[in-house]
This record gives structure tokens, C-alpha cells and sequence, in this order.
């Protein structure tokens, strides 16, 4: 492993915990979401319609894409993945999701 692959996969599952974070904090102790880093600018909390149906909506997807980079990153950076294909593989449905998502989600504003 070179030292920028390993920044990298730490910077990864730094962004998937905090996912699951936001997860857990939403989820077991009832904290508002806070979406400015997930989501577009123009889509706040405030102006959003139905918050408790995003909620919902949202949840599930902030706890598989935090699981999803973590496990990325710890594979990567132990090495047990090979490279070449597998990160194309494994990076777009991943990206896919993330765009589904964003898109989705702009039925609640």
C-alpha cells in the first residue's frame, strides 16, 4: 500500500462513519437530520414538506452507504480486494446509490 492509497481509505471510512453516526444519532436519540453534507444547497430542513416521511425515507440509506464505505475502506486498506476492476465494480453502484438518493429525495421539498 502506498501512503496516498491509505490517506484515501482513511478519509473513506471517516465519511462512513460519519454516515452511521448521523444514523444513530437520528435514529436512537431523535436528533434532527442534518443533511447540508449529504444533500444539495438548496434542499434545507426548513423547507422541506414532509420531514418525518424524509426521515424515513432517508434513514435506511445514510446506514448502507456509511456501511458500504466503511467496508470499502477497511478492505482497501488491508489489501484483501484486488485492484483494477473490483473498484470500478464495487465504486459505481456505490456512486449510483448515492445519486439515486439525491434525486429521490427532492420529492419532499
Amino acid at each position: 500500500m502506498d501512503s496516498l492509497s491509505g490517506i484515501f481509505d482513511v478519509a473513506i471510512f471517516a465519511i462512513g462513519a460519519y454516515f452511521f453516526y448521523l444514523f444513530v444519532q437520528t435514529k436512537f436519540r431523535g436528533k434532527p437530520i442534518n443533511v447540508s453534507n449529504f444533500l444539495p444547497s438548496d434542499l434545507t430542513m426548513k423547507r422541506c414538506r414532509q420531514p418525518e416521511a424524509f426521515t424515513a425515507f432517508i434513514l435506511p440509506r445514510f446506514l448502507i452507504f456509511g456501511v458500504l464505505l466503511m467496508c470499502y475502506s477497511v478492505l482497501s486498506f488491508l489489501q484483501l480486494i484486488p485492484s483494477g476492476w473490483f473498484y470500478f465494480l464495487y465504486a459505481v453502484p456505490v456512486i449510483l446509490f448515492y445519486i439515486v438518493t439525491v434525486r429521490q429525495s427532492r420529492r419532499y421539498w
